[in-house]
């Protein structure tokens, strides 16, 4: 699926709209709608994706992009950011997650092994809740989601009173 980042921000709108009344504290996907922008990963000449540093622990990308901004790594985050958003991982699913931009505007990948093929989201120049948590709020379900998720479970079709054709 190669939706535009303005699919994905209205996407996101649509979340929002649904889940407004029923879990007002979930303001993600307003930000997300808002001004959520699009990012490359960073890749050296050759192509080889540049990470800026060592592997981080897996499953755990907002501590681990935390860490890196709050300068708790061996990596100087000058002009680097915490962003926080939708990647789209393997077999084209979109998962909530957390990298690193660089002063460039790219991505710096630190948790995923093989990169995400797009990552959509927001990025941030202060950590408004506790570091190495989610900063956008927490997800409900914590599962995955994003536009096209033709195989979502069971329980967010409930929680979004989706109707399946």
């Amino acid at each position: 699926m190669s939706d535009s980042v303005d699919d994905l921000r209205a996407w996101a709108k649509r979340c929002a709209d649904v889940t407004r009344d029923r879990m007002p504290e979930f303001k993600a996907w307003d930000l997300i709608a808002e001004r959520g922008q699009e990012f490359e990963v960073a890749r050296r000449p050759n192509g080889k994706v540049y990470r800026g540093g060592p592997m981080m622990t897996p499953k755990m990308c907002f501590w681990n992009s935390a860490r890196v901004i709050a300068g708790l790594t061996a990596f100087d985050p000058a002009g680097c950011r915490y962003a926080e958003g939708f990647a789209q991982g393997a077999l084209g699913m979109w998962f909530h997650h957390a990298w690193i931009v660089n002063s460039f505007g790219l991505v710096l990948e630190r948790t995923w092994k093989k990169p995400g093929d797009r990552y959509v989201g927001v990025t941030f120049t202060e950590f408004p809740r506790d570091l190495g948590y989610c900063q956008l709020e927490d997800w409900p379900l914590n599962m995955a989601w994003g536009p096209g998720y033709a195989d979502r479970p069971k329980d967010a079709d409930r929680l979004f009173n989706v109707t399946q054709e």
